[in-house]
């Protein structure tokens, strides 16, 4: 599950490192706030999901 609220552009988004373990792996990418809305807002609209080319 992910939320957040009014991320700062300076933040990343990713899975929370108390969380990730050797026996439950990270299933996304860790990527910057900043990085993640350029990508969303300029990707080409191909009928999947953005979240899709973030995971592992």
């Amino acid at each position: 599950m992910v939320t957040f609220l009014s991320p700062t552009l300076e933040g990343d988004f990713g899975p929370a490192p108390s969380l990730v373990t050797p026996q439950n792996p990270a299933k996304f990418k860790r990527i910057g706030v900043s990085d993640y809305f350029k990508g969303l807002l300029t990707r080409e609209l191909d009928g999947k999901s953005y979240l899709d080319t973030m995971r592992i």
